[in-house]
This record gives structure tokens, sequence and C-alpha cells, in this order.
């Protein structure tokens, strides 16, 4: 990320604009990644135009850099520490991106929900740990958890049966929006979700190439990202005034607990253990993914649930999500304060 252009010869300029490349390579096929989870996973009915998809990845490519930017500045080397950088994440992509995390007003409900969806399944399984198991080659335990996963994409993706929501996303339509409202034929969610898995396959598998031992952004890299974020926060106070309060609260609290949990010299980073190339064949169980995905949704499709049932479905399915991201939240503090105190010093 440190490009300075001036007085290189051609040779010199290839040197230099490689890894410029490379990195944004690597920053853009991280966030098709994370735009697969945390959106298309999240509902399926949103526009698949190519316009629409790019839009969408250059969005999230905001919280990419934000996150990579903590886990470089902050030496991220456990996964207590990733869903950290995670939190920072899930911030900046509905505190900055969208203003959804404020709605809750100063409580943290909404943050911890988001840190669940967001922080704990697109970032740290989607985009960290499926990297991490295809380098390894532990097939069996990515196509389980796929599958697992799976299973909740289907089952989570009837909230869109509801009359609630097809009501809310048709009046949204006449707004301007492109929903494609309603229950889709299996057939129709069949070739949706395993489309998505081809883009994870493809992008992983790419990913192996320019996934760096570390992210060192320049500072003019910084300073533009951190200007761009402040000024998108900015706009949000008008709707929200509290918004940069709560925003600075929680991502400062975070930043805290990273800075007084940063490793000693030598240890080596989750990048740096993420860094080599991946073999296709260890990314062919991520097809558990929308396997599991598809028949949940065609067994749900079969049952003709009412939309009492569907609604209960939903409420415990939201439930989950936020329990899953506050009990990761406290036992990521707990390992860190652990470690910090192995570190200091018994005094008799």
């Amino acid at each position: 990320m440190n490009w300075d252009p001036s007085g290189c010869d051609s040779v010199g300029v290839r040197a230099t604009l490689g890894p410029l490349f490379r990195s944004l390579a690597f920053v853009m096929l991280s966030s098709a990644v994370v735009m697969v989870a945390s959106e298309k996973m999240y509902w399926y009915t949103g526009a698949y135009t190519a316009g629409a998809l790019v839009e969408l990845t250059l969005f999230y490519s905001l919280a990419v850099m934000a996150l990579l930017y903590v886990m470089g500045r902050y030496s991220v080397d456990t996964t207590g520490r990733l869903v950290l950088a995670a939190g920072i994440f899930a911030l900046v992509t509905e505190g900055i991106i969208t203003p959804v995390v404020y709605s809750d007003g100063p409580l943290p409900v909404m943050f911890l929900y988001f840190l669940g969806w967001h922080g704990l399944i697109s970032v740290v399984f989607v985009w960290y740990t499926v990297h991490r198991w295809a380098l390894l080659g532990r097939r069996r335990s990515l196509a389980v958890w796929s599958g697992v996963l799976g299973v909740a994409w289907g089952v989570w993706s009837t909230n869109y049966w509801r009359p609630e929501t097809i009501a809310e996303q048709a009046a949204e339509n006449l707004e301007g929006e492109s929903w494609d409202v309603g229950q889709w034929a299996v057939p129709k969610f069949a070739l949706f979700s395993f489309g998505f898995t081809v883009v994870l396959i493809g992008c992983h598998w790419l990913l192996g190439f320019v996934w760096p031992q570390r992210w060192s952004p320049s500072r003019g890299w910084t300073i533009t990202i951190g200007l761009a974020l402040v000024a998108w926060l900015a706009l949000w106070t008008v709707a929200v005034p509290y918004a940069p309060l709560k925003f600075l609260a929680f991502a400062g609290f975070l930043v805290w607990l990273l800075h007084r949990s940063r490793p000693g010299a030598g240890s080596a980073t989750l990048l740096a253990r993420n860094a080599g190339r991946v073999r296709l064949t260890n990314l062919s169980p991520l097809v558990c993914l929308p396997s599991g995905a598809v028949a949940s949704y065609a067994v749900m499709t079969g049952l003709d649930v009412n939309d009492r049932v569907l609604s209960a479905i939903y409420w415990i399915l939201v439930g989950a999500t936020f329990s899953g991201g506050a009990l990761t939240a406290m036992w990521a503090v707990a390992t860190i304060r652990g470690r910090n105190r192995q570190r200091s010093p018994v005094t008799p």
C-alpha cells in the first residue's frame, strides 16, 4: 500500500504497481466474499444486475478496508481478537454505510445482532475460516459447517414469505427499489444459492494468489479512508444526532481492547497464517452450503407452514444471531483479559 510512482523507471513502475494492484485485488475479492455472506445470504430478494452487485461490493470494500486496517495496525493474531476486528467491520457496515445500528438508541442490541451476522458469519467464518480450512485441506470441517450454515440460510430465507415482509418490500418497490418480492420456487432459489456459492469459491481461489503476509497501509491511504468514513458518518448526523457519539464509543472500546492485547514482536498474525494458494478441490466442500440451503428451503416449502410459524422461526433466528454475537463478544473479551493476566508480572 506504500506507493510513490515519482521517479520510477519502467522496472520500478512494475515493482511498485504490482503490490498496489495485488492489494486492490485483495480488497475487492474480500469485499465480494463478505458481500455474498452479509448481503445475499441475508436476503435473496435483492437486485441481481451487474451494476447493483458492483455497487454492493464497492460499499462493502469500505468496511473491508476498515477491518484490514485494524487487523494490520494491531497485529490481530487470535480468533478472539479477530472477533473484535470484525466488530469494527459490523459498525462500519451498519453505522456508516447504513444507520441501522442507531435504531436502538444508546443500547448495544443492534450492534451485537450485527456482530453475530456480519462479524461471525461473514468475517470470521465465510472470509477467514473457509479460506483457512481450504488452505489446510480440512475438507470435512468445511463440509460439515458449510452444511450447517446452509440449512440455517434456507430456513432464514422463509422470512421473505411473511406477509408483512412482502408488503414492506412491495411498498419500497413503488419508491424505486427493485425487490424480487415473495416466495420463490425451489429451482429458482437453488439457482440463486448455487450461483453465489460459485462466486465464493472463485473469490477464495483467487484470494490465494493475492493474500498478503501483512497489511501496512501508507499514511496517505489511511487518511483518505479515515476522511471518507468521517464524511459518511457526518451525513447520518443530520438524521441521527447522536450517531457519532455511539459510533465512536463502540469503535473506541473495540480499538482499546485490541491495543491492550497487542502481541509481542514475532507473533504470527492471522493474515500471515492465511497467505498461500488454495487448491480448488479443497474449496469443493463449499457446495454443502447451497445444498443445505436448498434442502431446508424445499422442506419448508413442502410443509406449507402458516404465517404465525414463519414469524416464530424468524424471531428465533434473530434471537440466535443476537445471542451468538453477545456470547462471542463476552468470550473474546474474556480471552483477552486472560491473556493480559498471563503477561502481568506476579507480585509476591
